[in-house]
């Protein structure tokens, strides 16, 4: 007998049944055998995540769920998932990544490997899906020290760095005095490539003296909102500073 291609059967069970007579026309003894039949490759059913917008530097849960008890799962969200703690054969493995590294992207592959397999043989096949990350702003230090003075309010920059936000997004930067509310300047500002972003320089020499309170927004492209930073700082154009290296220069000569 030939090899018979079963595989587009549907899974469930085989009866084959033998029949044969010899030369003689003398009818042997029917055979019949059951079988089950499980050709079927072995799927991801879901994935979920704990957070589920994981942001930077976050403990991420992973879990994958199969359609049928699998084993040989490996998969990756930028890093490798820890799947230490499973036991095999089980439709779902719960991993880990104990800390997410996010850099300037607003979506990361989360890749389940080819090669796990139902407790038939089956292998199944690579399975991605993207995930949204939560972006995160950094404020640099404003004025070297946090505090403007003469010396820089005429060319004030207000600069940082972000992950989870992609090449080209955009941050919203605002700066407003708290005594002079119609002091106020406000700029959008670009996401690099390296994940900084900087204010074009801004005179505020002409304000009165007032903490200023600097407002950063952003929202990714994936559509995720960053928290909102705040930081207060003062003004003083009274104040004009001479820094260190210049004053050890002219105490030398």
């Amino acid at each position: 007998m030939a090899v018979q291609d079963l595989s587009g059967w549907p899974d469930g069970e085989v009866t084959a049944t033998v029949t044969g007579s010899n030369q003689h026309g003398i009818a042997a003894e029917a055979v019949t055998e059951t079988a089950n039949l499980s050709a079927a490759k072995p799927t991801v059913s879901s994935v979920t995540l704990n957070p589920v917008t994981p942001s930077n530097g976050d403990s991420v849960q992973v879990t994958i769920r199969f359609n049928e008890n699998v084993s040989n799962v490996s998969g990756t969200l930028g890093q490798p998932i820890d799947f230490s703690s499973v036991t095999a054969p089980t439709n779902e493995w719960v991993g880990t990544i104990s800390s997410l590294n996010v850099g300037v992207e607003s979506k990361k592959d989360l890749i389940v490997s080819a090669g796990y397999k139902d407790t038939s043989g089956n292998f199944g096949d690579e399975y991605t899906e993207q995930v949204n990350v939560t972006p995160v702003i950094v404020l640099n230090t404003i004025s070297d020290d946090y505090i403007v003075g003469s010396s820089d309010s005429n060319s004030l920059l207000i600069t940082g760095v972000s992950t989870g936000f992609s090449n080209g997004d955009r941050l919203k930067v605002k700066a407003q005095s708290i005594n002079e509310i119609t002091e106020v300047f406000n700029q959008t500002v670009q996401i690099q490539s390296d994940g900084t972003w900087s204010t074009t320089a801004e005179d505020i020499s002409g304000w009165n003296n007032s903490d200023i309170t600097i407002t950063l927004d952003g929202r990714n492209s994936s559509s995720v909102d960053a928290t909102t930073i705040s930081k207060t700082i003062p003004l003083d154009n009274s104040i004009a500073f001479v820094y260190r290296d210049d004053w050890l220069i002219r105490k030398a000569a």
